[in-house]
């Protein structure tokens, strides 16, 4: 990416709509030169665009904030970063045999990359290709370039989504609001890339981001993406239990999970709490009764998870599960995972070894740390015209830097020139029919319904 080079994201969250643009400098910092956000309401569900006319107009509304912060510019395309239901990982192995020994080059691994990029999953559409191990003459090796072998064995996750995902989104983008898309990014791969440093890649760990509309979860083994699903569950569901449990307004039982939920519910616990509604009279009820709604909701979510997790050992997740999203914020939720899985359980944090420059003041790294993945993903100008691009708004002086690490060269996603662009060539035409099979353990939690 040239220096001059600005990238525009949209990331498509059931909970908030969110935009940035930001600027790579001369000096290989990363200024973030605009952050505009949108309540969904509603047209967003589980991570996917619903509606299709009300999700463009508040894109279009988040771009033309975003352009009024660079005077005499346009954005003239956009990378969306898409996290939703249907989302998942399908590991796909090619395997090759030499006459006689040869060393590995990286044109070898660009051109086994390209045709894991052919596969073609039945009733389903690619959206990035990650490689995930390679073995040669059967000896596991994480990088295979400049090491002979007579057989290779290149193990790869595609991660793949119903064709309805992509579709909506170039209705949305392309179709309503006249921008190009840039890239389509998985926004749990762009999330890991900014939260997980190189030595829990390698050390084996998983990510579970506890969105509104859905869970995602991410994980990484011997340095390299293991497996990726989201669930289509999420905190949303616990605030509409606990709208339902106590008749109250969504609103209201939103802001009651943030105060008192707990994961663990004491039956014995005879606490009595009042609370204020926007709707009706001051409103009375049990702690007890209400995070047994709570706890119940949320161990639907969590069996979902640890069934994604059994394959692995405690050996294969040495670095332990990282959590992050709202509806990690729930009390004793980190005790509630470790008491079952005796895996260590921290809560996400922004890396620190990239320097990220801000014109905006009260952003927080770790709130925007998904979009904010997705800016280091993008590697394509989006600014229109680059040659009358206008002078854009420095940046202001004395703003705190915030720290953040980059993600590793093999970054999930990333639109590389070579073979990626390739990639992103070839991810127009594989749409297919849809034909979503579910998981056995979550029956048909995959299906549109």
């Amino acid at each position: 990416m040239a220096c001059t080079d600005f990238i525009a994201v949209i990331h498509l969250g059931t909970s908030r709509l969110t935009g940035i643009l930001g600027q790579n400098n001369e000096a290989g910092t990363l200024t973030i030169v605009a952050c505009e956000t949108e309540n969904p309401a509603g047209c967003i569900r589980r991570g996917c665009v619903y509606n299709v006319r009300e999700t463009a107009s508040k894109v279009k509304r988040i771009i033309q904030k975003m352009e009024s912060r660079i005077p005499g510019n346009r954005i003239g395309k956009i990378y969306v970063g898409v996290g939703g239901q249907s989302i998942r990982s399908i590991e796909h192995t090619i395997c090759r045999s030499m006459d006689t020994e040869q060393m590995v080059t990286d044109e070898i691994k660009d051109r086994l990359l390209e045709e894991a990029w052919t596969c073609k999953p039945e009733g389903l559409d690619i959206l990035s290709v990650v490689p995930s191990a390679y073995y040669l003459d059967k000896q596991y090796e994480f990088d295979p370039a400049g090491v002979s072998c007579t057989s290779i064995e290149a193990v790869y996750q595609i991660i793949v989504a119903r064709p309805s995902v992509r579709k909506r989104i170039v209705e949305c983008v392309t179709e309503q609001v006249k921008t190009d898309i840039a890239g389509i990014i998985p926004s749990p791969l762009a999330l890991a890339g900014v939260v997980l440093s190189e030595d829990d890649r390698k050390r084996g760990c998983a990510l579970v981001d506890f969105g509104g509309g859905a869970t995602s979860l991410a994980i990484y083994k011997n340095g390299r993406l293991a497996g990726l699903c989201v669930i289509p569950l999420g905190g949303n569901l616990i605030t509409a239990d606990i709208s339902e449990y106590l008749g109250i307004s969504l609103s209201d039982a939103e802001k009651l999970k943030q105060k008192y939920a707990n994961a663990i519910a004491d039956q014995d616990d005879g606490t009595t709490l009042q609370a204020n509604t926007e709707d009706s009279e001051p409103l009375t009820f049990k702690l007890s009764g209400f995070n047994a709604v709570v706890e119940a909701r949320l161990q639907e979510i969590l069996e979902n998870i640890y069934s994604r997790l059994e394959p692995f050992a405690a050996k294969d997740l040495r670095a332990g599960i990282i959590i992050t999203g709202n509806a990690a914020q729930i009390e004793n939720l980190t005790a509630v995972i470790y008491d079952r899985m005796k895996i260590d359980v921290r809560y996400a944090s922004v890396r620190k070894d990239l320097t990220v420059k801000s014109n905006l003041p009260d952003i927080s790294a770790l709130e925007i740390a998904g979009p904010l993945g997705l800016l280091l993903a993008g590697n394509v100008d989006c600014l229109a015209s680059p040659a009358v691009r206008q002078p854009v708004i420095a940046a202001v002086p004395g703003k705190p830097e915030v720290k953040t690490e980059t993600a590793p060269a093999e970054e999930p996603g990333k639109a590389d020139d070579n073979p990626k662009a390739r990639q992103g060539r070839k991810q127009n035409n594989l749409l297919k029919k849809i034909n979503e099979k579910a998981n056995q353990f979550v029956g048909d939690i995959f299906s549109e319904s």
